[in-house]
């Protein structure tokens, strides 16, 4: 997700700075561009308004219309009337029965419960660190 951001970034920075002459330098190009100017779009789409800036969610919902914003702002033209590009997007919710994991060491194994002792996924707020109840 981040070098999607960062691409991302990278290209509203390149249209933000004045364009350099043909055949100049790619220096004059990273002169143009400003510090300040960056920082500020890095902390607004880092935010945690924008909730991880996820596809689908609407965190990644707000980060588009924000990147959007600023193309229209630079006087970007929209492809075919749209700042927007459609494509087909899969999310997977694992079955809790399906899910298995198990630690093996010189003390013995252990299995931890799917949901009760480990999950797997992006959402780190469903994550609870508790101490071991058996040796691992």
């Amino acid at each position: 997700m981040k070098r999607w951001t960062f691409l991302v970034m990278a290209v509203a920075w390149g249209c933000e700075a004045p364009p350099a002459p043909a055949g100049a330098p790619p220096e004059a190009a990273a002169e143009a561009l400003d510090a300040a100017e960056i920082r500020e779009h890095m902390r607004v789409l880092s935010s945690d308004e924008y909730m991880g800036r996820g596809p689908g969610h609407p965190g990644g919902e707000m980060a588009a219309q924000y990147i959007a914003d600023r193309f229209r702002e630079f006087g970007l033209e929209p492809v075919d009337g749209s700042y927007f590009q459609t494509v087909p997007m899969i999310g997977t919710t694992p079955v809790p029965s399906s899910v298995s994991l198990s630690f093996q060491g010189p003390q013995g194994s252990t299995t931890p419960a799917y949901l009760d002792d480990m999950v797997f996924g992006r959402d780190l707020s469903l994550i609870h660190i508790s101490e071991p109840t058996r040796p691992y």
